[in-house]
């Protein structure tokens, strides 16, 4: 399940850095360039998890640690020509540190991301309950 997750979020942000580096207004050519190969990668390694469920947490560990790595090192290069330049240079540098700790301990960044991934969704559940029985409860106010 993990390997899927990760597979489609590879998959998803490849899609999005590939769109970036060909519509993108204002990207150099290096900028442009850069985005649409790490897109590229992206999709290939979102492919990749998705094709070999039984990899170890370890290889998506490092994939994980890379992507972060890169596309921080993608950011920073974009970061010249953002409309919003501190941002972007704030995001760039929280995705490489992000990457280089991934890098570190991969099996573990897993296991925490895995965890963390599980209690947002029961966060998440745990709210809509809520909302959906405040929504059953104005509406028999309103009739």
């Amino acid at each position: 399940l993990v390997a899927i997750f990760i597979g489609l979020y590879f998959l998803i942000r490849g899609l999005f850095r590939l769109v970036t580096g060909i519509f993108a207004p204002g990207l150099t050519a290096g900028g442009r360039i850069l985005s649409i190969v790490f897109g590229v990668l992206l999709i290939v390694l979102g492919v990749f998890a998705l094709k070999n469920l039984d990899a170890s947490l370890a290889i998506l560990g490092i994939l994980i640690g890379l992507s972060w790595l890169i596309d921080g090192i993608v950011t920073l290069v974009e970061s010249g020509h953002s409309a919003s330049r501190g941002f972007s240079i704030f995001i760039g540098l929280v995705s490489i540190i992000a990457g280089i700790v991934v890098l570190t301990v991969p099996i573990g960044a897993v296991e925490v991301l895995t965890l963390i991934t599980g209690i947002f969704l029961v966060v998440i559940a745990i709210a809509q309950a809520i909302a959906a029985i405040y929504i059953g409860i104005a509406a028999k106010k309103a009739r």
